[in-house]
């Protein structure tokens, strides 16, 4: 009892702590993902803002270049006398009318000789503005200024002077000046970025705003004191700033014109820049929020369960006093805290897959209310936080969808399991139809779809609060080796506006505000479920109406699988089935067990095959190097020298023979590994003559035989009289066996001879802790169990292989049983066969 108290308590450390572990990586994960998107906005501002400096930066060169020409050739008719250069001037000036404010010309004393705006009474003095003098006190140096905004003497207007000095024979003779409005450049670039809310400015090098978008006149003039302004300072870059008057901080970039003495600067207030990133921080904010409520929710549940499961235990034990009961406890609850170590990356599958081995084990019917209930609140945990993983997997291209068997059914059946409750509790009908034309033999991504499913079901659910959803699935194409079908999921929800529909299967979209406040959501689900669709060859789409529901379609394309052995029309004199004849071929039949010998042997004679056999991998090397086979029939699962070893001895000599996987080993993963060590194919025990003889005719030349009507009548009549018992399905077992009663027998005294002490070797095996001897045992009944008609003992050694592989033995009582129940029975219809015939 200490024992058990102490594991329970360690047990809930352990719950605790992953559950911390889970709340403070999902935490770390928004506040990354928050930090992360609030670096991206702030990043494109500064590519933004310094891409925009740029482009002003070009316009204006082009616009100086332009000036700066006109001021070069208007120069050169300068020839001494005032009054006709003016009318020179004067005349030339519509060139540059969409540029320039004002033309003036100043002579050598520093006074306005012509100005385009007006003829002065008097003579204006400019001789002391800067624009006079730089070019007066340097009279040598031909070059183009710029000033900072001046206000006009004449024009009463503000205005930056574009001057060069006029020379005749390298004597300064005065000035030539173009004014231009400071509002020039803002004109151009609110047209230049019209949608684009950053704030432009033109600053002289020593520091003087020339301009400036939105115009703002108070600002000209106004020293600006920057590191960008240094000489030492790149051409162009970003900066952090603050605004003299807020006090808010700012993002801008710059392009230097340094042959000017400009900085062209772009600024945007760092709170427009976020703004389109709040409401995506909210919403990672709220998931994280859901998303702890879950785990907190599921770990209430889940300390609930632990403490009525410990009870139970105690009872358990003190009722029946039974020591191994509390070791089995305890390796029970080992082995839970072992699979959560071992699943800590993704702790939520752990706990799911922990719930679904306690459901496999005798329980109350309130604790088994209690587990379904916390499996399903996992599930819809797990759907919760895998949509972000998913989502990113797409987006990266990572997403590989499986293609193994399924049956439609099976999968509507699921989706029917997980909301039939939720829409008893709202009162709502919840219907499935099946096309009866859906063929059972599918290949597909089993779990995918019934994401999309229960994606579109769970929608309606929430979106539904009176009437009835239908779910219906039906075919639209098919071909030899595929099918498309169309499933459809109807409601009598609130339905969409059409404004709706066009959003609907973007990222992170709701249908409007009111539907994340009121129905939650990620607003990921139909944004995967369009995605996945699409990875399976279909569409996504919906139709709905406000206020009278919605119809959600998809399709995709599943495989086909293919029947195990084609059958011809019958002719008319004749009716029997199609038997492959392949002409006295040899193969190599491998398998350490008699009875499978037996068994296969008889399989494969009746194709007309000669077969050899051995019953170790070392010898079948021997004899495939020795002598050639038409094809070799290899077990995996063997003493001493495993069907892989030897696979890869003989490919190791160069045979090129096809060699054919014949085990129990069924799963997707065992194949592979065949395939890996050089097998060619893969055919399951029990052995189907069908698919056997199918998966010979690929890699042996074979020509097809009609059986008579005379043989399928006696074969007939051995499995009418077969014997059944209460564990054996002896007609079935006939029946696989193509009705060969005399096969039968010996099958049956075969296997009562094989495993008469198989009870007992699994009892030594396990007491000296020889699991691969267990497990080798168990494997080799749960492949001819079916051969046997003996379903139950079959669907035990399933599971207990399974078991035995986690090292759980709870199953080995009751496995026990049942073989030695399955061995009486097979030795008295031994007797009943050998009577009988």
């Amino acid at each position: 009892m200490k024992s058990i108290n102490s594991s329970s308590l360690k047990l809930r450390r352990q719950t605790t702590f992953i559950v911390i572990a889970i709340l403070f990586m999902t935490w770390a994960a928004a506040i990354y993902e928050i930090q992360r998107s609030k670096q991206t906005f702030i990043q494109e501002a500064e590519l933004r803002t310094e891409k925009n400096a740029h482009i002003f930066s070009e316009y204006s060169l082009s616009t100086i270049k332009r000036l700066n020409s006109f001021i070069l050739d208007a120069r050169e008719e300068w020839h001494g006398d005032w009054a006709k250069f003016a009318e020179y001037v004067q005349y030339h000036q519509n060139m540059i009318d969409d540029l320039v404010f004002q033309v003036a010309v100043i002579d050598s004393q520093g006074m306005m000789r012509f100005s385009s705006l007006s003829k002065p009474q008097a003579v204006v003095d400019l001789s002391q503005r800067e624009h006079f003098r730089v070019h007066a006190d340097a009279p040598a140096k031909d070059r183009l200024f710029i000033s900072k905004p001046l206000m006009g003497k004449v024009s009463r207007k503000w205005t930056i002077q574009l001057t060069r000095p006029i020379l005749k024979q390298g004597t300064f003779d005065g000035v030539l000046v173009l004014s231009i409005a400071p509002e020039f450049f803002s004109q151009f670039s609110e047209q230049l970025f019209s949608q684009n809310q950053s704030q432009l400015k033109v600053i002289r090098n020593s520091g003087e705003i020339m301009a400036i978008s939105p115009v703002s006149e108070s600002m000209y003039n106004q020293r600006v004191q920057a590191p960008y302004l240094e000489a030492a300072a790149p051409q162009a870059g970003n900066f952090r700033s603050h605004d003299p008057d807020t006090g808010a901080e700012e993002i801008g970039g710059y392009y230097k014109l340094p042959d000017h003495g400009m900085t062209l600067v772009s600024v945007e207030p760092v709170q427009d820049v976020l703004a389109p990133y709040r409401p995506y921080r909210n919403v990672v904010i709220g998931v994280a929020c859901l998303t702890s409520a879950a785990i907190i929710f599921f770990f209430l549940l889940l300390r609930n369960s632990q403490k009525r499961l410990g009870k139970a235990t105690r009872v358990t034990h003190e009722l029946q006093g039974i020591k191994e009961q509390a070791v089995n406890a305890n390796e029970a609850k080992s082995q839970f805290l072992a699979n959560m170590s071992h699943e800590i990356r993704t702790p939520m599958n752990a706990v799911i897959g922990l719930t679904n081995l306690l459901l496999d084990t005798d329980l109350s019917p309130h604790q088994r209310d209690y587990l379904k209930k916390i499996h399903l609140s996992g599930t819809a945990l797990l759907g919760v936080l895998n949509d972000i993983l998913d989502y990113s997997k797409i987006e990266a291209g990572q997403m590989r969808l499986e293609s193994v068997p399924l049956r439609l059914g099976e999968v509507l059946d699921k989706t029917r399991a997980l909301f039939d409750v939720q829409a008893r509790e709202k009162q709502l009908t919840l219907s499935f139809e099946v096309s009866p034309e859906m063929p059972d033999g599918l290949l597909g991504d089993p779990l995918r779809l019934l994401q999309v499913i229960n994606n579109l079901v769970g929608n309606a659910l929430k979106f539904t609060q009176e009437g009835r959803i239908e779910v219906r699935a039906g075919i639209i194409e098919q071909t030899e080796q595929s099918v498309r079908i169309q499933v459809s999921v109807r409601d009598s929800g609130i339905g969409l506006a059409p404004g709706q529909l066009d959003h609907l299967f973007e990222a992170f979209t709701q249908a409007d505000l009111s539907t994340t406040r009121r129905y939650g959501g990620t607003g990921l689900g139909l944004s995967i479920s369009k995605r996945l669709v699409e990875l399976m060859g279909g569409e996504l789409w919906a139709t709905s109406v406000a206020g009278q529901g919605s119809v959600f379609c998809f399709t995709a394309r599943l495989g086909l699988r293919q029947a195990g052995a084609a059958t011809l029309p019958p002719p008319a004199q004749a009716i029997g089935p199609v038997q492959p004849d392949f002409a006295g071929a040899r193969v190599l039949l491998v398998d350490d067990n008699p009875t499978n010998l037996l068994v296969a042997g008889a399989y494969l004679r009746r194709m007309g095959l000669e077969v050899e056999t051995t019953d170790n991998g070392q010898a079948a090397v021997e004899q495939a190097i020795r002598s050639p086979f038409a094809a070799i029939l290899m077990d995996l699962q063997m003493p001493g020298m495993d069907g892989f070893a030897a696979t890869q001895a003989i490919r190791a000599y160069g045979n090129r023979t096809p060699i054919i996987a014949l085990t129990a080993a069924a799963m997707d993963k065992d194949r592979q590994a065949a395939e890996a060590a050089g097998m060619d194919d893969h055919v399951s025990k029990p052995i189907d003559p069908r698919q056997l003889a199918a998966v010979l005719r690929q890699w042996i030349p074979a020509r097809q035989a009609v059986a008579a009507p005379a043989a399928a009548t006696a074969a007939a009549t051995p499995a009418a009289h077969a014997a059944a018992t209460a564990r054996l399905n002896l007609a079935q077992a006939a029946e696989a066996l193509g009705g060969d009663h005399e096969l039968l027998q010996q099958v049956l005294e075969r296997f009562h001879q094989d495993f008469a002490q198989a009870p007992e070797q699994l009892r030594e095996a396990l007491r000296e802790q020889q699991f691969d001897v267990a497990i080798r045992l168990v494997h080799t009944l749960k492949g001819l169990a079916p051969t046997l008609g003996a379903e139950t003992l079959h669907r035990l050694a399933v599971r207990f292989e399974q078991d035995l592989l986690r090292r759980d033995t709870g199953l080995q009582a009751e496995f026990e049983q049942e073989l030695g129940a399955v061995l009486g029975e097979v030795a008295t219809a031994s007797a009943i066969e050998d009577r009988q015939a």
